[in-house]
């Protein structure tokens, strides 16, 4: 995997950083920033090695991997998973993609933050429509200048298709 953008911190390791405090299996997964929030006003890529579809000849393929994230609002920061096709600049077809409210929440009084996180969860999309292309997985992160949380971690990326029976 390769990793680039505007204040770009994607790190491969163990993340520390409450709620994100682990990868989905083994010690090292992908993410935003393992110890600390992704950055302000950063735009920033994940980017997988190119995925040759050519050999697979049943379908469906589909690609799958697992993520964990804590994100502020979807109207002010962003993460989605496209395929595209290998080294192309252009956007590609969304797998995946942010569109919920802060994920944070103030109970109690005094006040006490809740880190909220969508768990673990592994993600999988149909992209038999490429199939006999090289194709890459992308992950992008962007965010305004305010509210940043843990951002993004990814593990466990792979592509299948049905054999014959």
């Amino acid at each position: 995997f390769t990793h680039s953008g505007t204040a770009d911190e994607w790190e491969r390791g163990l993340p520390t950083f409450t709620p994100i405090t682990s990868c989905h299996s083994g010690t090292n997964c992908w993410a935003t920033d393992l110890d600390n929030s992704y950055n302000a006003s950063s735009s920033q890529d994940l980017v997988s090695p190119p995925i040759e579809l050519s050999g697979p000849t049943t379908l469906p393929i589909r690609v799958s991997w697992a993520q964990k994230f804590q994100m502020e609002s979807a109207s002010f920061d962003h993460f989605w998973v496209e395929v595209r096709p290998a080294g192309s600049p252009t956007v590609g077809r969304k797998l995946s993609e942010w569109r919920d409210a802060t994920m944070t929440n103030a109970v109690g009084s005094p006040t006490v933050t809740i880190q909220e996180s969508a768990g673990w969860a592994l993600v999988s999309a149909d992209i038999s429509e490429i199939g006999g292309q090289t194709v890459e997985l992308r992950v992008h992160v962007d965010s305004d200048s305010t509210v940043q949380l843990a951002g993004v971690a990814v593990d466990d990326v792979a592509v299948s298709s049905c054999g014959p029976v």
